[in-house]
């Protein structure tokens, strides 16, 4: 009969965040830093009984700590609803659904951003309902030879303060060749305050749990917690099992980075079958020096070259890593001042364009892309300037008449208004022109804009 893992988890809350001085954890200390990350709740159920002298620091921040729960679950709640009205009914990643189902109490866990893992299908209509509700898009980074689409859409929220993370795949870079739709298919039925939604299935949780602390670098205590709530919940099958899919997705060096930093934290590490090694004594010793725990999050940001040696490191696959390695190399050249010089401005509203991006849009798969927009006959609706999320045309992402569309026109890619279409052809129009465009085939149409991010 399996233990309750409610104490254990209190306890090794305690050991992550109380730093031990001399032999004796300072508690003190500890309790400070899970007040400033939202622990306090589960901290002081670690402490069985001791008392402090910030107790009643503690105490007032646990009250914070369960109504940010309220005020997040009201939120979620709301935006469950509005999807639900489209008929998205999304996995949700980690928040109040993992801790319901994981730590002693819900509103134990921080609450945080919403992350909703949709199809690529869903993305148009499920942002158009939160973009008429007042959310804004967060543009990403313009698409690049050799660097993968963006795995989804942050939008910020009109109150400014829980963002909602609308993923199509769970990552971008590392662990990105874990397939959304495998997930979406094993994923499992539930319900929060009465709404639909599906949750991961449990070797899956525990995949994405240890994915996501190793590529975010400095681990936050909360999810360390998450993993070792899981390893608590769901024993060594679910962990082998999700080891195996780590192993077929190569998402197996950040897999066994993160299982190494939990063994370091004192919770047992379950025993491995034999794997096929991806990373030489060297490259794990690099890893484990770059993925760690951080007990202050937020107080120290992780620098760009971090970010690069991680992003590189923690790639299973070599042809990938190499990929990564020039892309580096082209962003911090950028970033040095050695970009070129930017074309004129142009009168149309003209994206960037060459093969690979028509190439991109053409293949008619489900991930958009941010692209950024010159000229201003979309003006004043799309301002010069503006980054465009694009997702190419494909099965039920057909646009109607209204919706800005991009075209292949005269060596160009072009984002103007769909008029009309019939009969093969197309015929488009930029909002601050006076006449139509010349018709096109409608093979020249490429994709549709979902979300505009006005600078």
């Amino acid at each position: 009969m399996r233990t309750d893992p409610a104490p254990a988890l209190a306890r090794l809350a305690v050991s992550l965040l109380a730093p031990a001085r001399h032999g004796e954890r300072d508690l003190e200390l500890g309790a400070a830093r899970a007040i400033e990350q939202g622990l306090a709740g589960i901290y002081s159920a670690g402490l069985d009984g001791k008392r402090l002298r910030a107790g009643e620091a503690l105490t007032a921040a646990r009250r914070q700590e369960v109504l940010n729960h309220f005020l997040s679950t009201r939120h979620m709640t709301h935006v469950l609803g509005m999807l639900g009205s489209k008929g998205v009914i999304p996995l949700v990643l980690k928040g109040r659904p993992l801790a319901e189902r994981l730590w002693p109490r819900s509103d134990m866990r921080p609450a945080g951003d919403l992350d909703l893992l949709i199809s690529g299908e869903q993305l148009g209509g499920a942002l158009a309902v939160l973009l008429r509700a007042g959310y804004r898009p967060v543009a990403g980074p313009d698409s690049e030879p050799g660097r993968p689409t963006c795995a989804g859409v942050e939008l910020s929220p009109p109150d400014g303060r829980w963002a909602v993370d609308l993923h199509t795949r769970t990552f971008r870079t590392v662990g990105g060749k874990i397939a959304a739709e495998s997930l979406l298919a094993r994923s499992l039925e539930g319900r929060i305050e009465g709404f639909p939604i599906r949750v991961l299935e449990p070797a899956d949780e525990i995949l994405y749990l240890l994915v996501h602390a190793a590529k975010h670098g400095a681990v936050q205590p909360r999810w360390l917690l998450d993993i070792a709530a899981a390893y608590l919940r769901y024993g060594q099958a679910a962990w082998e099992q999700a080891r195996e899919r780590a192993a077929l997705s190569q998402a197996l060096r950040p897999f066994t980075t993160a299982e190494r930093l939990m063994q370091k934290t004192g919770l047992p590490r379950p025993p491995r079958r034999a794997v096929r090694r991806t990373a030489g004594p060297f490259t794990r010793l690099l890893l484990d020096s770059v993925v760690r725990l951080d007990p202050e999050p937020g107080k120290r940001g992780l620098s760009q070259v971090r970010r690069y040696a991680m992003e590189w490191l923690l790639e299973d696959s070599k042809r990938l890593r190499f990929d990564r390695m020039l892309g580096a190399a082209r962003r911090m050249a950028r970033g040095a001042g050695l970009r070129r010089a930017s074309r004129a401005a142009r009168p149309i509203a003209a994206l960037a364009s060459s093969r690979w991006v028509e190439r991109r849009l053409a293949a008619g798969g489900p991930e958009p892309q941010w692209m950024s927009l010159s000229g201003s006959s979309m003006e004043p609706s799309v301002p010069a300037g503006s980054r465009l999320l694009v997702q190419p045309i494909g099965p039920g992402r057909e646009p109607d008449p209204g919706d800005i569309v991009v075209v292949r026109r005269d060596g160009l890619l072009v984002a103007h208004r769909l008029l009309r279409s019939g009969r093969g052809a197309i015929v488009t129009r930029g909002d601050a022109l006076s006449k139509d465009d010349a018709p096109l085939p409608e093979t020249d149409l490429l994709g549709r804009v979902i979300a505009v991010n006005a600078p």
